[in-house]
């Protein structure tokens, strides 16, 4: 006979469902930035080296 499934695999369930749903959407608002993220990166660089004080 089988044993009635334990609530500890709902948890489980439901902690996947929440990761998936959070990992989609992540990914949806992270695809439209993809062409924007060199000229991004670059003025995160500036803004680094200000800090660091170099003037390279």
């Amino acid at each position: 006979m089988h044993s009635a499934p334990s609530s500890r695999s709902g948890g489980i369930v439901s902690v996947l469902a929440v990761a998936g749903i959070v990992g989609s959407l992540m990914q949806t608002l992270v695809v439209p930035l993809v062409g924007e993220l060199p000229p991004l990166m670059r003025s995160v660089s500036a803004w680094v080296q200000n800090l660091a004080g170099r003037t390279d």
